[in-house]
This record gives structure tokens, C-alpha cells and sequence, in this order.
């Protein structure tokens, strides 16, 4: 689907995230049964990725994606997540 960027995370700390992705051909942002990803943009960084979870969000109408993104490595790291 496509790469977003999220910013820094430090050693030994977790973010949760959360991505909605919607298209003019996908106004909903319904992506199925989507896999998000941490993907580290420094080398040696070690990134884990759970507590994957889907919201229909009651505001918009569409879909919110979370994931849990902590870093297992020692130094911080900018990251990515792909979708």
C-alpha cells in the first residue's frame, strides 16, 4: 500500500500508532485484513510491531489501523511504517 513516515522512537520504548488510508478508489479506507510494519530508517535498529487492531471509526465513517511499535534495539531510530 504505501510507506508513512512517523518520526524517532528511542531505545527501549514503545509508541502506538495510528494510520487511516483512504484513496478515491477506497473512500472507507477498508484495507481487509492489512499488515502494518515498523520499518527502521537506521542501521542496527531493531524494530517489534503488535496489538495490530482495526476501528471503524464512529466520526468519519472510516477504518483507523493501530499498531504497537517498540524498539528492541539499542539506539534510537527514525522509522517508517509500511502498509
Amino acid at each position: 500500500m504505501g510507506r508513512f513516515f512517523q518520526g524517532f522512537i528511542g531505545p527501549s520504548t514503545s509508541q502506538r500508532r495510528r494510520l487511516s488510508v483512504t484513496t478515491i478508489w477506497n473512500p472507507s479506507g477498508d484495507w481487509q485484513q492489512a499488515y502494518a510494519l515498523a520499518h527502521p530508517l537506521n542501521p542496527g535498529a531493531n524494530l517489534v510491531c503488535d496489538f495490530h487492531s482495526k476501528l471503524l471509526n464512529p466520526a468519519t465513517g472510516t477504518f483507523d489501523y493501530f499498531i504497537t511499535v517498540t524498539n528492541a534495539g539499542p539506539a534510537g531510530t527514525f522509522f517508517s511504517i509500511d502498509f
